[in-house]
């Protein structure tokens, strides 16, 4: 077995113990430990983490069956042992490793939310937070401000901070080919497997009527976006919500716990499409979901925070309202 440094979030640091190098999560997190120092350790050996105080936990995701232990360290943080019958990396990060990071980042008095996150512009380095379910732009928004002059700060997985600082969880865009309708020009800088790859995820989404719709996880290197390593200030923030096709885009002011309450939905969607062990944890180490929403509104503070509505297919008229944000 050897052993793999990576960050995940602001000062966390996560060790993968594994046979051969972890694909899949040397893609999505940044490589090199925090100082050295990691604070989640996950193996992939189903005989790992039998310390005392280990909690097992199993569970059935679609068919494929999963086992997991979770312990506090000698050294403290958490130890990990996760196995499962396929595609055990993916499984880890959305069953195990996610729920944990968001309970080690609260320790740190940072929230995990679900959303994307772009910098610059007219905004010079203070960033905009993009949040919705899935489906309904947020990652075509993101990249089609950056192309307007932007810089790329995070998606999917975000860190906001009780000062209001953001920072990206992991560090790819989760591309589907519709992702690039406000920024085509991106498309140019992707190598022949990458855009090979995200035409066969759109085969499949059409062949499966949208059931399912495979996401290419690219580096934003990649896609030669302007990355800002250290995050940015929170200032703006988007709720979007999808509307019925001819309708106006419109925006309203929202308040901070009215978009609390959305990503918290969000949250809760995500444990219940994964079954993830995050219930488990707060049965043993204390319910969180208080501290997460009083860290999230220290975070959201000062920012100026708006709800957005528009039908799917105007969303560069949506693009124009969320880069207005930065003037009003």
């Amino acid at each position: 077995m050897t052993e793999w440094a990576f960050w995940a979030g602001p000062d966390v640091g996560v060790v993968v113990v594994a046979e051969r190098r972890p694909a899949l999560l040397s893609h999505v997190l940044a490589t090199g430990g925090a100082g050295g120092q990691h604070t989640i350790r996950l193996t992939f050996d189903e005989h790992a983490g039998a310390s005392a105080n280990a909690q097992e936990i199993t569970g059935n995701y679609k068919g494929i069956g999963w086992r997991c232990r979770v312990g506090l360290g000698d050294e403290g943080g958490l130890e990990i042992s996760f196995r499962s019958r396929l595609f055990r990396e993916y499984l880890a990060l959305h069953i195990a490793l996610l729920p944990a990071l968001l309970r080690v980042l609260l320790e740190r008095d940072t929230a995990l939310v679900h959303g994307a996150a772009f910098a610059g512009g007219a905004g010079g380095d203070s960033a905009t937070l993009l949040a919705s379910m899935t489906g309904t732009g947020k990652t075509s928004l993101l990249l089609g401000a950056i192309a307007r002059g932007g810089a790329y700060v995070g998606d999917e997985y975000l860190a906001v901070s009780a000062q209001g600082r953001v920072a990206p969880v992991v560090r790819t865009v989760a591309l589907r080919r519709s992702s690039l309708r406000l920024a085509q020009q991106l498309t140019a800088s992707l190598g022949l497997v990458r855009r090979l790859g995200l035409g066969a995820a759109a085969l499949a989404t059409a062949l499966t009527g949208g059931r399912l719709e495979p996401l290419n996880h690219v580096r934003p290197e990649e896609l030669g976006l302007r990355v800002l390593d250290g995050g940015a200030d929170l200032r703006r923030a988007c709720w979007l919500q999808s509307t019925e096709p001819g309708t106006p885009v419109t925006r309203e002011r929202l308040a901070v716990e009215d978009l609390i309450g959305e990503l918290s939905m969000m949250q809760q969607v995500h444990q219940v499409a994964y079954a993830d062990i995050g219930p488990a944890l707060d049965e043993a180490h204390g319910d969180t979901s208080a501290r997460w929403r009083e860290t999230l509104a220290g975070g959201l503070a000062g920012a100026k925070i708006m709800r957005l509505h528009y039908p799917p297919q105007s969303l560069g008229g949506a693009l124009d309202e969320v880069l207005s944000l930065e003037h009003s």
